[in-house]
């Protein structure tokens, strides 16, 4: 008896036609990373993850691959097989991006992204460059959807604008950006002329949806919490640097939808 695999194979479909993806953070000191257990958890809301985890959208042409390597002992004259073990764990997985975005241009990039600032216009205009605009300092009551400023400060935001919110730089070494970790300063820079760098590189970027008399209300929640000290300021693009010394770190799931 044959079975023709043409035929066997029409009757299977598909249980799902998409893959939506999410990041969560890696606290870089310690090393500890925001866990998710289907065994223990059971629920995982896709429009609003569980804190720590952020929705990186629909993603197309998902694949897995596994990488994982093993290795075995032999003994006896026959050389039989005794023990086997994993040498290697590891997977891979390749996907594409149908949307863009900060977090999006992180993991297809994997070096630091750096966010080029609104500057001064220069008088007479004249070159490239420039003084960033200083930044706004953000009043209590703010959260990840909606950032409080002053009057004066809110009129130099308008709707569609992506913002970035962040701390001043003081000097400090190590891990630095709100939200996730962004950079690494193995030396310290000067205060004076670098105050921007945390904004610079910080993944805690949005765009404005829409303004309120008192406030920028954000398209999507920022990574970090925002602070007392934060400052705002306008993006107008983003870099990317190849060969830059710094890793990202990301936690990842992938759930196909049914």
């Amino acid at each position: 008896m044959s079975i023709n695999p043409l035929a066997r194979r029409s009757q299977m479909a598909p249980i799902g036609r998409a893959v939506r993806a999410y990041l969560a953070t890696v606290d870089r000191p310690s090393g500890a990373s925001v866990p998710f257990d289907p065994a223990a958890q059971g629920q995982f809301d896709l429009d609003v993850p569980p804190s720590g985890w952020f929705d990186l959208g629909w993603i197309e042409n998902f694949q897995r691959t596994a990488a994982t390597k093993y290795d075995s002992l032999r003994s006896g004259p026959s050389g039989a097989i005794t023990v086997q073990y994993r040498s290697q764990p590891e997977a891979r997985v390749d996907f594409d991006l149908p949307s863009w975005g900060k977090l999006q241009m992180a993991i297809a990039g994997g070096s630091q992204q750096m966010n080029v600032l609104a500057v001064l216009p220069l008088s007479p205009p004249q070159g490239s460059g420039g003084t960033a605009i200083p930044p706004s300092p953000l009043q209590p009551g703010s959260s990840i959807s909606e950032l409080i400023l002053t009057s004066d400060q809110l009129a130099d935001y308008n709707v569609g604008d992506v913002v970035v919110v962040d701390s001043d730089y003081t000097g400090a070494v190590g891990y630095v950006g709100a939200g996730a970790p962004a950079a690494y300063l193995s030396s310290p820079l000067n205060p004076s002329t670098q105050s921007d760098f945390i904004r610079r590189v910080t993944f805690n970027v949005s765009r404005v949806s829409s303004k309120t008399p008192t406030s920028l209300l954000l398209a999507q929640p920022l990574i970090g919490p925002p602070t007392s000290g934060m400052g705002v300021q306008r993006v107008v693009a983003f870099v990317d640097r190849e060969g830059s010394s710094f890793f990202q770190e990301w936690s990842g799931l992938f759930v196909i939808v049914g």
